[in-house]
């Protein structure tokens, strides 16, 4: 896979499913050279009939270009974070040692992801049942990405 590949953690209605949403909606996936998965991210869950989405895309488009496109065709998605899918030095560290590191476009915003994450396993009950709870900010959450990159750590 080429590193001009870059990862883009969407918002929108569910399905999320390419073959269901609108003939035209799956041409601009197509032209922006997609890869789309067939369900939310993994480690997530929908929440008021919207969930949040993995998609690789070739093409690299910004916050703002992916906003006026959503806008422009009517498509009630939000973009919440982008990051170049591989590492790229970004410069030299104090040592002359090369800083290589994801590049990130737009960094999500923790507290707008939360409600998406799936419940966090904390141990078991005196009865032996499983007890779970929310994420909470204070947490340290990792958004799960494509085989060969790094997790997203919010």
């Amino acid at each position: 896979m080429s590193a001009d590949y870059t990862d883009y953690i969407l918002e929108l209605p569910a399905p999320t499913k390419k073959n269901e949403l609108p003939a035209i909606t799956q041409a601009i996936i197509d032209s922006l050279g997609s890869e789309w998965p067939e369900f939310p991210m993994v480690g997530t869950q929908e929440v008021a009939n919207k969930a949040l989405l993995h998609v690789r895309m070739k093409t690299l488009k910004t916050k703002a270009e992916l906003d006026a496109l959503f806008v422009g065709h009517s498509l009630p998605w939000a973009v919440k974070s982008i990051r170049k899918a591989f590492k790229e030095t970004n410069g030299v560290d104090a040592n002359g040692d090369p800083i290589i590191d994801y590049k990130v476009e737009h960094a999500p915003i923790k507290n707008d992801l939360l409600k998406y994450m799936n419940d966090i396993f904390t141990g078991f009950d005196v009865n032996g049942n499983p007890v779970f709870r929310k994420p909470m900010a204070s947490d340290a959450i990792f958004l799960s990405t494509y085989a060969g990159t790094e997790p997203i750590q919010l």
